[in-house]
């Protein structure tokens, strides 16, 4: 399974270390380095328990493990995710970051990365919740929050596309 895989490289990994090479993480482009540091922490007991880690490793040490796993096997971000995360994760981060849930893990994956790759700014945690809440909490979580209408209007929502029809015409006019 990719929890024993991905526990297994780590393991391989600390054993063939010789030199200090420094931190990986780091390396990382910005946009990747951000989006794996928000899903490790909203994931963080079961990504700690993926690398064999203690559940209370920080974030920090957590997202290192995981750049060193990409760096040995030679993953891009994508093929690291559609490895090792499973499919409920990744949907619940695509969501997250404002795009569809359907697809399988490489779609899914693909999709995250992507977004990664424009280093946007990735939605903070207002709440600040515990350690790796489970997925069905974050739905509880958001489905409250559209209930009050807190949330803003998707992108495709109708106001947006009559501005826009309206901009076309109004463009066409002025030329």
């Amino acid at each position: 399974s990719a929890p024993q895989l991905l526990s297994s490289i780590v393991s391989q990994k600390m054993s063939r270390r010789r030199g200090a090479s420094g931190p990986v993480f780091p390396s990382l482009p910005s946009g990747v380095q951000a989006g794996l540091k928000r899903l490790v922490s909203d994931n963080q007991t079961t990504v700690a328990n993926m690398l064999d880690c203690d559940e209370d490793s920080s974030v920090e040490v957590l997202c290192e493990k995981c750049a060193g796993v990409m760096k040995q096997q030679q993953l891009s971000a994508s093929s690291f995710l559609a490895r090792f995360f499973d499919q409920a994760m990744l949907s619940a981060h695509s969501t997250l970051l404002g795009k569809s849930a359907n697809g399988s893990p490489p779609v899914l994956a693909e999709r995250i990365a992507g977004e990664w790759a424009k280093n946007k700014p990735i939605p903070q945690d207002t709440k600040n919740s515990s350690k790796d809440p489970g997925s069905s909490k974050r739905k509880a979580d958001s489905s409250d929050a559209e209930d009050q209408g807190t949330k803003k209007a998707p992108k495709g929502s109708k106001p947006a596309q009559k501005t826009e029809a309206e901009e076309g015409e109004e463009g066409s006019t002025d030329d």
